[in-house]
């Protein structure tokens, strides 16, 4: 007959999820279980409820560890409920990750639905271990319970998480009270009151003897009693480091308050430095269209002024014209008139010339027959 082994379990989920795991309300069940797999080895095992997945993964980290062949699902909306309150995909994004990088090689389904469209997915008698840890709520579980009983195995085990008689949101849990009868009407029955509480239904009265002869319950409530210790002492390092981040946190809003204030004072400046710019924009408009009726003025007047100027220029071009015109006319008058005089008194003196020179010949002539007289009577008068 195999023998009851109580492990040492490292769980390998805590390195992405510590605090929401570790600190599960479930968590004090963890050892529990993982020895409760490596004992029975179910074949198949579904879990209703599985938020950040604290028991989902004590069930993965034990068929890992001993090389159990079991079809893990766990089903659940992932959107929480009155007890967890709403909460984003974030949860299962978490999951979905951690199950990746852990115990990607194990069996597991994840069925995102809702427990009354997971059970038509199961044949009946099909399933080994039942783990319900959905809706608290006393007609909630029974409904889980009563849907999904037939899909149990005849040898199967039923477990229900917070059946203890803690008081939640002012009240004891209707999984419960909803347990209390269950322990009436079932004869095999195994209960932990702490962590809010685990009850375990065998169908099996054979199993259930041989769990019973095998276990040491007790051992499981010291063991979460030294967790509830060490729980509680890194809670209160937690406490005492939540403290010490108040106190920065306080430090911080001090600090927060004092940059409000500074930045006040900034927006005022900034406030009064844009009116100022206002101001400024508004005089250089008003500067700049005073200029621009100075310049267009003064364009006017300069237009007005050049208008002038070149009438009178052109006057007195017109009157320069004029006036050099009629003295050059004048002047070319008198050089004509003095050219003719000119011309009149020249060809005067040429003819008195010609007559001169016309006298010069006759007298040149006379002279020259003179001479030829006087020397043909000279030459006469040689010859004799």
């Amino acid at each position: 007959m195999k023998s009851w082994k109580y492990g040492n379990p490292e769980f390998e989920c805590d390195k992405l999820n510590y605090d929401l795991l570790k600190f599960a309300p479930w968590s004090g069940h963890r050892n529990f279980v993982y020895d409760f797999m490596a004992f029975f080895e179910p074949k198949t095992v579904v879990e209703l409820g599985s938020h950040y997945g604290c028991s989902a993964f004590t069930f993965a980290q034990a068929a890992k560890d001993h090389n159990i062949e079991t079809e893990m699902y766990f089903v659940d909306t992932w959107e929480g409920d009155d007890f967890t309150k709403k909460y984003n995909n974030d949860v299962y994004k978490v999951f979905s990750e951690t199950v990746e990088k852990y115990y990607s090689k194990q069996n597991i389904n994840m069925l995102r639905m809702t427990f009354d469209e997971a059970v038509g997915k199961f044949k009946d008698h099909s399933i080994d271990v039942l783990h319900i840890d959905g809706s608290h709520y006393y007609d909630d579980v029974k409904r889980d319970f009563e849907i999904w009983f037939k899909k149990v195995s005849e040898k199967g085990i039923i477990m229900l998480h917070d059946v203890s008689s803690d008081i939640v949101l002012g009240d004891i849990m209707g999984s419960h009270k909803f347990w209390l009868e269950l322990k009436n009407e079932y004869k095999y029955t195994y209960e932990f009151d702490f962590s809010w509480g685990l009850g375990i239904i065998f169908l099996d009265k054979g199993m259930y003897k041989n769990f019973k002869s095998e276990i040491d319950g007790a051992k499981y409530q010291r063991l979460n009693n030294a967790l509830d210790v060490e729980y509680k002492d890194q809670l209160r390092k937690n406490y005492f480091r939540l403290k010490d981040d108040d106190i920065y946190i306080n430090d911080l809003l001090k600090q927060r308050d004092i940059l409000n204030e500074h930045l006040d004072s900034y927006k005022k400046s900034v406030e009064e430095k844009d009116k100022y710019a206002e101001e400024l924009v508004k005089q250089r408009e008003r500067d700049v269209d005073e200029i621009k009726q100075a310049y267009e003025k003064t364009i006017n007047e300069i237009n007005e002024n050049s208008e002038k100027e070149k009438n009178n220029i052109i006057n007195d071009y017109e009157n320069n014209k004029r006036a050099v015109t009629e003295s050059y006319e004048k002047q070319i008058e008198e050089v004509k008139k003095n050219y003719e005089n000119t011309i009149r008194g020249k060809d005067a003196y040429i003819a008195e010339l010609e007559a001169v020179k016309k006298e010069k010949d006759e007298l040149e002539s006379r002279y020259r027959k003179t001479i030829d007289y006087k020397f043909n009577e000279f030459k006469q008068k040689f010859k004799k």
